[in-house]
């Protein structure tokens, strides 16, 4: 594991760190989303995934630069990769794709469909710390 390093992006937090702060940013999602503040719920939820994959990220020796440093780039590749569940890539494909209007095929147009959405965090989430987990 890699040294704290207040000015590198990734390394400034430790792998424990970055999961606090997914579940913190959950729960703004899940507040926001509780009174209907859906663009915000949206923003959090995506933060969330972030922050855990950042969490796996700061784990290895080499960052994987694939992921990138933002949210959307994160996810896209997440949604890509092979070497995880269908579930998983499923969960960063609605974060990815997921919109409060439009048409998309994840334009979220219903009650239910904010509740898949609001479980493609914590799928993400726990995947992150399956895989922690397996490394401790």
């Amino acid at each position: 594991m890699h040294a704290i390093d207040p000015d590198h992006w990734l390394y400034k937090k430790l792998p424990e760190e970055w999961l606090a702060d997914a579940d913190v940013e959950f729960n703004r999602g899940v507040d926001a989303w509780s009174v209907r503040t859906l663009p915000r719920a949206l923003t959090r939820f995506r933060a969330a995934a972030l922050c855990a994959i950042r969490a796996v990220l700061a784990s290895r020796a080499e960052i994987d630069e694939r992921f990138g440093k933002t949210a959307m780039s994160a996810l896209k590749h997440l949604a890509e990769r092979e070497d995880s569940s269908d579930e998983v890539r499923e969960a960063a494909r609605w974060l990815l794709s997921a919109s409060p209007v439009g048409d998309s095929e994840y334009a979220l147009k219903s009650a239910g469909e904010w509740h898949l959405l609001r479980r493609a965090p914590q799928t993400i989430i726990a995947y992150a710390r399956g895989l922690l987990s397996q490394r401790a």
